[in-house]
């Protein structure tokens, strides 16, 4: 976390369109924090489908189990690897 006082921050106020972490904002005279601003970032997907990435789960593989999908799964990766088809 960054730490700016009034006086930067009223000389240059550009520092808000570059923000990536979070930035305190004190008043030196009295030693008191008067704000912390955080970034904003907009997101367009979810983070879950983000971090699923390729390996999303279908609609088909809600009704399997557990060991069903780790199968296939291991059967695909060794297809992807090694080249193999059915």
């Amino acid at each position: 976390m960054q730490t700016i006082s009034i006086g930067e921050l009223q000389k240059n106020i550009s520092i808000f369109n570059n923000l990536k972490e979070s930035l305190k904002i004190v008043d030196k005279r009295r030693n008191k924090v008067l704000a912390i601003v955080y970034p904003y970032e907009e997101r367009k997907e979810s983070i879950v489908d983000e971090l699923a990435g390729k390996y999303g789960v279908d609609e088909k593989f809600k009704n399997m189990s557990f060991k069903e999908i780790k199968e296939l799964a291991w059967m695909e990766a060794m297809k992807e690897k090694y080249g193999f088809s059915d």
